[in-house]
């Protein structure tokens, strides 16, 4: 017995499709195919939309890999964060799951990625911008630390590219900001076709053996304490004046040794006799003296030379002979490594 209706019979669709009179696939109008396909141009769903590892709702939009599960949620969107169906926890934001633990967050104004191997977060504390127009417009990228609630201040770096009409140059900014600034930043470091600007600051050498190799960080230099030879004739000065000290400083591409300090003559000294030996890393490649202020035990004034050899150790000598309680000074006294 043929079936009454040429379209469904029951609950089965007969023909190999319905659809509205402007269907054109991908382009207008409505099919709902006999092999479970539609396509549809606008659709409005009430309650959830199940797809087969993804679902929408009133939560958000959540992907399971590799099926609806607990432990296989990879990935959602949601407005607040909440507990799945399934029992799997998950935060505001879209967050985004690896295969591998990998995590890709974006949540409250701020980009979070974690390799595994470590992470990378951009937040409102980065920012894009261009300065000008035409020929002279610029780019810049800024990356600064968050302000202080109390001083109101902070501090970071502009990646600012050149113009077309090379009015503006490609430079790197160093900046601190705070709102007692004319203009709100000051600019303390610039590096740029030029080479490098240091503006209202002060540069630290490397200490000598540090700093060799990914795994040896470079250590800031800073005063040592000199160990005096001959200590029966060489010793400490009294007070006020400061102890004997040495440190490497930047001067001559960080290859400049600075004498500091005061030494006092406990018995009186030779000619050229040595109160201190350069360790390691500041002994010089030539020999070099300097003049160094010299006050008796009875408080005259008057002169010495110093004299660095560049032997191994490098002997630092006192040319002329002093008697005891005389002091000399060690203060402005520099030497090159080369």
């Amino acid at each position: 017995m043929p079936f009454e209706n040429p379209i469904v019979a029951g609950l089965l669709l007969l023909i190999e499709a319905i659809r509205s009179p402007n269907f054109v696939a991908g382009v207008s109008g409505w099919t709902i195919n006999k092999d479970g396909s539609a396509e549809f141009s606008n659709v409005t769903v009430r309650g959830n939309f199940l797809g087969s590892d993804f679902e929408m709702n009133s939560s958000g939009i959540f992907f399971y890999s590799p099926t609806f599960g607990t432990g296989n949620l990879a990935a959602w969107w949601a407005i607040t964060g909440g507990t799945d169906p399934y029992g799997n926890n998950f935060v505001a934001g879209l967050n985004i799951i690896g295969p591998n633990g990998q995590t890709l967050t974006l949540a409250d104004g701020e980009l979070s990625i974690d390799t595994g191997n470590g992470s990378i977060s951009l937040n409102q504390f980065v920012g894009a911008f261009t300065n000008g127009t035409g020929n002279a417009q610029t780019d810049t990228l800024e990356i600064t630390g968050s302000r202080n609630s109390s001083n109101n201040d902070n501090a970071g770096l502009l990646f600012n590219s050149s113009s077309n009409d090379l009015t503006g140059i490609a430079s790197i900014q160093g900046f601190y900001a705070e709102p007692g600034i004319v203009g709100g930043q000051a600019v303390y470091l610039e590096l740029y076709f030029g080479g490098v600007g240091i503006f209202g600051a002060s540069i630290v050498a490397v200490q000598p053996g540090t700093g060799t190799s990914p795994t040896d960080s470079a250590v800031s230099e800073t005063w040592h304490a000199m160990t005096l030879q001959n200590p029966t004739v060489f010793g400490q000065p009294p007070a006020p004046f400061a102890a004997p000290r040495y440190r490497l400083e930047c001067e001559g591409g960080g290859k400049t040794v600075r004498l500091s300090g005061a030494v006092k003559l406990l018995t009186p000294s030779g000619a050229s006799e040595s109160f201190w030996n350069a360790p390691t890393g500041y002994m010089p490649t030539f020999g070099q003296h300097a003049n160094s202020a010299t006050k008796t035990a009875a408080g005259v004034t008057g002169q010495n030379v110093v004299n660095v050899t560049n032997g191994s150790p490098a002997a630092v000598q006192l040319v002329n002979p002093m008697t005891t309680g005389d002091i000399f000074f060690l203060d402005d006294i520099t030497y090159v490594l080369d």
